[in-house]
């Protein structure tokens, strides 16, 4: 892929201190689906103020995010797609978690109490993470309730309404939606990592032909997918898939060597193949849909 046809790379902000708007949701330049893509990992709007309180530099602390899949999923809304986006970092908040899976012991104060923690929470990866992949910490000493609480107000709230607005209105518009949630993993994690990682909560998320045409789309585009392993889908496919109520949630993960050197190094030339395989995939969700519809 010639130079010209790799995107330039938005900067990462960081920000002096003005407020920053949460999510952002882009509409279908065409005719509307009832589809909803979900982009909870790929903000990269770091606030100095929050910089200022870590201990780590700015690479360490992005080293979680899902880099550039914004960009891959660029050309969907022009396939009738809907993008909702956080445009905050998973280190400030994970949205992808369950609001109060915090570590109380990662918070000052006796607000801590009203936390209920899952394994992830307490290896430092709640909704508040603690620490950065390695099992870097954070911050020097825990924060405060106040500044959990205002964060999760703030962000977390905002996106899932947002998210559940949407998802509503589709369902009650169409009868039915599929909401797609978006993310890129690290190669490495495991033995025979796939490129694509499908996760429908080993069958509970979603009626079964909408992943089959997901699975299809990218075989076809010669990419290796798998079901579940290592990933099944986190909190927003358990929470919002509810095939019975015709919502339908499948998680996407994408290895990060199809299309990037690096956070720092930018895009690689295989970045158009993966947009090309996302954008295939929404066409034949879109025709899924209409079929069903």
């Amino acid at each position: 892929m010639p130079p010209s046809d790799i995107p330039d790379l938005p900067e990462t902000p960081v920000d002096q201190g003005r407020t920053l708007i949460p999510v952002v949701v882009e509409r279908p330049a065409t005719q509307p689906l009832p589809l909803v893509i979900s982009l909870p990992h790929s903000g990269r709007a770091y606030q100095e103020s929050f910089i200022s309180r870590t201990r780590l530099t700015l690479s360490e602390l992005r080293s979680g995010e899902d880099a550039f899949v914004d960009l891959l999923a660029a050309d969907t809304p022009g396939l009738g797609a809907t993008l909702i986006q956080a445009t905050f970092p998973r280190v400030v908040c994970d949205v992808n978690r369950a609001p109060l899976d915090v570590d109380p012991s990662e918070v000052r104060g006796a607000g801590g109490r009203f936390f209920r923690p899952g394994a992830r929470a307490r290896a430092g990866l709640g909704s508040i993470p603690a620490v950065v992949s390695g099992g870097k910490k954070i911050y020097a000493r825990p924060l405060s309730f106040p500044e959990v609480s205002s964060r999760l107000n703030e962000m977390w709230k905002p996106y899932h309404k947002t998210l559940h607005g949407l998802l509503r209105e589709m369902r009650d518009h169409f009868g039915i939606c599929v909401l797609l949630d978006l993310h890129s993993m690290m190669p490495g994690l495991c033995e025979d990592q796939a490129e694509f990682v499908i996760g429908d909560r080993f069958g509970q998320s979603s009626d079964q032909r909408f992943v089959a045409a997901i699975e299809d789309s990218l075989r076809e585009a010669g990419a290796d997918v798998r079901r579940n392993r290592p990933f099944a889908g986190g909190f927003i496919t358990e929470h919002y898939g509810s095939p019975g109520e015709n919502i339908h949630a499948v998680q996407i993960e994408i290895r990060q060597d199809l299309y990037m050197h690096g956070k720092e190094a930018g895009l690689s030339t295989g970045f158009a193949r993966t947009r090309g395989q996302i954008s295939a995939l929404t066409q034949r969700l879109g025709w899924e849909l209409t079929a069903t519809g």
